[in-house]
């Protein structure tokens, strides 16, 4: 989100694009609800930094599955769009020489 740049800030704001910026981070759930959000940190960081630094990111990782998600298992189904499509490999016979 661009800003206008606050007396006395510095380049405290000002982002890698030359912009003054702060920063938000976002999981939203299947029905757009925003599940966790992280806004407010200077446009000099970078999203990496701050998901390490993150609550999320450490509840995420927590042995005590604080979140209560579920355990791990497979997908039944798989998805895709026009850029990942689905394609059917069909086994054809190696041509004898």
């Amino acid at each position: 989100m661009l800003i206008e740049q606050s007396s006395n800030s510095g380049s405290h704001y000002f982002d890698y694009k030359s912009h003054n910026s702060i920063i938000l981070l976002a999981v939203f759930g299947p029905n757009y609800e925003v599940l966790w959000a992280d806004v407010g940190t200077n446009g000099r960081a970078t999203d990496g930094a701050i998901w390490q630094r993150s609550d999320f990111k450490r509840l995420l990782s927590s042995k005590e599955n604080e979140l209560n998600l579920p355990q791990p298992k497979p997908l039944p189904v798989l998805t895709g769009d026009d850029v990942f499509r689905l394609t059917s490999y069909l086994m054809k016979p190696y041509p004898r020489s």
